[in-house]
């Protein structure tokens, strides 16, 4: 019989967990209205997120966005957050509403 005690699986599926993870953070949807803060509980710093405009090269026959959206050459921009290690991003109206945040999660 075979043993499946290998450890090697469980390391594979960390390993896609975590890129999985990586994968949500840097593109979160933004909602009309609020800011993307970020905060940092080691130096506790609290700062609007920086974004990088980049663009995508999207299909025309399988792509998921609309067509007004793109230009002639099928380029859409997008905005990506700037991640910064051990930070936590979150969203939020206004500065004062954030700070509540993170007095309520994170102290």
């Amino acid at each position: 019989m075979k043993d499946f005690d290998d450890k090697p699986t469980t390391i594979e599926i960390q390993e896609v967990k975590e890129h999985r993870k990586e994968m949500q953070t840097d593109l979160m949807h933004s909602f009309p209205g609020l800011t993307l803060f970020e905060y940092n509980p080691e130096t506790r710093v609290l700062q609007a997120a920086e974004f990088a405009l980049i663009q995508k090269q999207i299909d025309f026959n399988h792509g998921f966005m609309e067509p007004n959206i793109m230009d002639n050459n099928g380029l859409v921009k997008i905005k990506k957050i700037i991640r910064n290690k051990g930070c936590a991003y979150f969203q939020a109206l206004n500065f004062k509403n954030a700070l509540r945040k993170v007095e309520k999660n994170f102290r």
